[in-house]
């Protein structure tokens, strides 16, 4: 009996010391990355954050860097995941090798690594210790019979002197990391606030504008657009503005560029055209509206057949739309982009010229296309009546649109005197702050619609802002 109870006490004590070892594997192994060995950068950060605030020393910095291995990428398609994990095993042990108590290499998210240093006290000693990881990454391996070469690109941040605090230190180097594919200095990037928070607030941005429409954030300005010899109206340019729910009002000169780089400008630009169709064809007064078109709306090929449905589903008569169409617009595909214009002016649509003078063939772009309208930029027209050299400039482009029998419209009004040089030289059409600022549909709606139809019209313009119409 008295075995017996001895062996059970032995056997549930090595139950529960093995219970305790398997327990503790399993807790190293979640602090520890499997391929590497490396721990990984969570528990590294803490670890050396625990060690930086012991020693006590404030005037040193805690630097953390995510390293991105260029080249991995390219071995991991040719030569398989294998191969590439072997790189990397291969990357790891040689940082590991060359860092002292003060430094450590973990492993990033991805195919990244993390380096972790403290106890630096000044921009050379940081340069150092990534001069010296630098070196190591650029030795070239070989395995498996075949040399690979590999270059380090890292994105760098330092507590105190970049973070507030040190959890924030992985996003400050994951934004400098991105800004390394465009710096042309040097592959090893620190964080800069001004620079890398404007990043990710460009990127929130964008975000956000992906469910403007959704969310009826967007909504059409309208400028107005003169004769220049009677004063009459005779039309306004759509305008896009951003009311964000946040935010304010977003300057386009902010949002555009967004959109165009996100590609949101063809679905953006698709809603500008329509509800700016729905809106004008319940209009009493049949004033005609200019639509700008990106560049990205005339490369898919399908802006003709677009329009033509649009027109058809609004009822806006095909003569009241203009599109005007930027010079950078055709030099990105110049045959393409005039096979698109063509396909336009069969629709019975006007075609403008937007930006005259700005660009550098706008002359061989008027022979090509068949423009109906040239618009003269307004940095030729604000003060043109006192700037002799931007009188001759729009004095010539006037010339020639006569010359070419279409018409011209000068941007950028914005006294009388401006108006009676326009005139004088024979301008045709103009638009700027004499004769109106851009307005929302609000401050147009007498010019355009009886009393008696503002209200009822108003709420169908409303149901515009959903998406599809």
């Amino acid at each position: 009996m008295v075995l017996m109870v001895g062996s059970g006490f032995s056997l549930n004590i090595l139950d529960n010391k093995s219970k305790i070892e398997a327990a503790e594997h399993i807790r190293h192994l979640s602090q520890m990355d499997p391929l590497t060995g490396l721990p990984l950068f969570q528990k590294a950060l803490q670890k050396m954050e625990s060690r930086y605030f012991d020693k006590g020393n404030m005037t040193a910095k805690l630097a953390f860097a995510i390293l991105e291995l260029e080249g991995l990428r390219q071995i991991r398609e040719v030569h398989g995941q294998h191969i590439n994990d072997r790189v990397i095993c291969i990357i790891a042990d040689r940082l590991s090798r060359i860092c002292t108590e003060n430094e450590i290499i973990a492993r990033g998210r991805g195919d990244t690594l993390v380096a972790i240093s403290m106890q630096l006290f000044s921009n050379s000693s940081i340069n150092s210790f990534f001069q010296k990881l630098e070196m190591a990454v650029e030795v070239p391996i070989e395995e498996n019979g075949q040399i690979f070469n590999l270059h380090l690109n890292a994105g760098i941040s330092h507590f105190p002197e970049n973070a507030e605090e040190v959890a924030l230190l992985p996003g400050q180097a994951e934004l400098a990391l991105t800004r390394t594919a465009h710096n042309k200095g040097s592959n090893i990037v620190v964080y800069d606030r001004n620079i890398d928070e404007g990043k990710r607030t460009l990127s929130a941005l964008a975000m956000d504008l992906r469910y403007a429409v959704e969310r009826e954030e967007l909504e059409l300005y309208y400028q107005p657009q003169n004769d220049v010899m009677t004063g009459d109206l005779i039309g306004f340019e759509v305008l896009l503005r951003w009311n964000h729910a946040e935010r304010g009002m977003i300057s386009p000169d902010n949002f555009i560029p967004l959109a165009e780089e996100t590609g949101l400008i063809i679905p953006i630009g698709e809603w500008v055209l329509r509800t700016a169709c729905e809106c004008a064809a319940g209009w009493d007064k049949p004033y005609k509206i200019a639509v700008n078109v990106a560049p990205a709306q005339l490369t898919t090929g399908d802006l003709p057949a677009k329009v033509r449905q649009i027109l058809k589903d609004t009822g806006l008569p095909h003569q009241r739309l203009e599109l005007e169409i930027t010079e950078t617009s055709i030099i990105e595909d110049h045959l393409h982009t005039l096979h698109v214009v063509q396909q336009l002016k069969q629709i019975g649509i006007s075609l403008a010229m937007d930006d005259f003078g700005t660009g550098y063939s706008s002359l061989s772009m008027l022979q090509t296309f068949p423009f109906d309208k040239i618009k003269i930029d307004r940095s030729f027209i604000s003060g043109v009546s006192e700037n002799p050299h931007s009188a001759a400039i729009a004095r010539a482009t006037i010339v020639l649109a006569n010359g070419l029998q279409i018409n011209s419209l000068a941007e950028g009004v914005e006294d009388q005197k401006d108006l009676n040089f326009l005139r004088e030289i024979g301008c045709h059409e103009a638009q700027g702050y004499f004769f109106g600022k851009p307005m929302p549909f609000s401050g147009i709606e007498e010019m355009v619609n009886p009393r008696e139809n503002a209200v009822t019209f108003n709420k169908k313009y409303k149901l515009a802002l959903v998406p599809g119409g």
